[in-house]
């Protein structure tokens, strides 16, 4: 995936059939660019009431609108430039979805497709290889599928409190040493500098889950060369992982979210209309009743978020690529019969066979997914809580005091209280303070939730301020 030039050589941008490398353009000004700051005219700053409302419900932009009024999303398989006459050209093609005849492939052809896409790949980059590691299937498969598993470098950070008796750190490990791969724990600090680095390469755009910047700068610290990364992005969506629910209605397309990080839409100073989901529900009625159809339009809008996962490994130096953004794979993968993509048993079985299941090992690990998020929390200056006086155009001065309020103190009472997972207070607490505990720890969450999606805005909206 190659972004495309510098808009002052008359560039082209073009989105593929994904749109997993965004394209954002003023209809305003005419400005386009894959960064989103790029295009925003501080000085003529306005809102978009619906794109603002749609991206506090989703957790990031969608339906090719931004929060930022004439700031839009390219959509898929489309292109952008400016005409030798200086006018706006958008041009959309076919969704190359439409063609696909969904039928299933042989297992083994598939495994094998990809792993003569990996060795292609493979090939054709010099140098090691990173391969950012979960305890997922995705990066697993990757590995397993390399010629040269001695180029590899794997690097795996824990989402738990104590990140090296994380999920993702204790399987990674025994992962990495049973395919015979380099690996390393990256701890990391949680540090809120980091922000500012996702800011500006996301903007207003989607919410600011910045870990991941802290992450490649670390690998980078330690892979100082830089050079090609193995990403496995989105392959758990075709793989099985993922199920849409049927979209019966505009409101139903939430659906395609796919995430809990959003905010309270209620909260917004703006009437809630939804046109934009109307038009698109309308356009896609039919195309919506098709399961692979569901995900796939679950991945287009969640890769404004995902693609993350291609961006920030791209500023810190490497050259991502990943089988799982090829139309081909995808179509292969989601054709496969409901009963083996269940619970991902096709893949399941791969891994058995090849002696890289870990299901028959005792493993104990931290299992709080949210650990390394309340310890975001737990880094965010007082300089930095969210500021009433600019946010109050957009959302109620209330809600703004509410998330401050829940935003924590520090200090051990508060990290016993909400940091740590309640129910290891069980035994002698009582199930009435587990309960209590749950509840605290669920408003936490949703507060920082919502504090990483109106920090980008007011920090945009002080950029107004600083233009005028």
């Amino acid at each position: 995936m190659q972004e495309a030039p510098d808009q002052r050589d008359n560039a082209v941008f073009r989105t593929d059939w994904l749109a997993s490398s965004p394209v954002f353009y003023n209809t305003q000004t005419g400005a386009i660019s894959h960064d989103v700051l790029d295009v925003i005219d501080p000085a003529n700053l306005e809102i978009h009431p619906e794109g603002f409302n749609n991206y506090l419900r989703f957790g990031f932009s969608v339906f090719q609108q931004t929060p930022i009024r004439h700031v839009k999303l390219l959509r898929h398989s489309s292109s952008a430039r400016i005409s030798p006459d200086g006018r706006l050209e958008i041009k959309s093609g076919p969704d190359i979805t439409d063609s696909w005849d969904m039928i299933p492939p042989a297992e083994e052809s598939l495994v094998e497709d990809i792993r003569r896409r990996v060795r292609a790949w493979e090939d054709r980059v010099d140098g090691e290889i990173i391969v950012p590691m979960t305890a997922g299937y995705d990066s697993r498969l990757l590995c397993a599928l390399l010629r040269d598993r001695s180029r590899v470098r794997a690097y795996t950070f824990g989402r738990s409190r104590r990140q090296s008796q994380s999920e993702e750190v204790q399987v990674a490990e025994r992962l990495a040493t049973r395919i015979g791969v380099r690996w390393c724990h990256v701890p990391l600090t949680a540090d809120h500098r980091f922000f500012d680095v996702w800011y500006d390469l996301f903007g207003p755009s989607t919410n600011a889950y910045h870990i991941f910047t802290e992450f490649f700068a670390r690998v980078r610290e330690m892979s100082p060369s830089g050079g090609p990364l193995l990403s496995g992005i989105i392959g758990d969506a075709w793989a099985g992982s993922v199920k849409i629910p049927p979209i019966q209605s505009p409101s139903d397309l939430l659906h395609l979210g796919y995430t809990r990080w959003t905010a309270e839409a209620s909260m917004s100073q703006f009437p809630s209309r939804d046109s934009s989901a109307e038009r698109f529900f309308e356009e896609n009625r039919e195309r919506l009743q098709r399961d692979e159809i569901r995900i796939v339009e679950a991945m287009r809008c969640k890769l404004t978020f995902l693609c993350l996962l291609l961006r920030i490994p791209k500023y810190y130096g490497f050259e991502p690529w990943s089988p799982f953004l090829e139309a081909e794979v995808a179509q292969a993968m989601l054709s496969l019969p409901d009963p083996r993509r269940r619970d991902r048993r096709w893949q399941s079985e791969y891994f058995r066979d090849a002696g890289l299941d870990l299901g028959d090992h005792e493993l104990s690990f931290d299992r709080d997914k949210m650990g390394i998020v309340f310890r975001l929390m737990r880094q965010i200056p007082r300089s930095e809580r969210l500021d009433p006086a600019v946010l109050r155009e957009v959302v109620k001065v209330e809600y703004v005091h509410w998330i401050n309020k829940m935003l924590p103190r520090g200090g051990l009472a508060w990290d016993i209280a909400y940091g740590r997972r309640p129910r290891r207070l069980a035994r002698v607490r009582g199930l009435w303070r587990i309960r209590r505990a749950l509840r605290r720890r669920d408003r936490r969450l949703r507060a920082y939730f919502a504090y990483t999606l109106l920090k980008p805005i007011e920090k945009v909206l002080r950029s107004r301020s600083n233009a005028s």
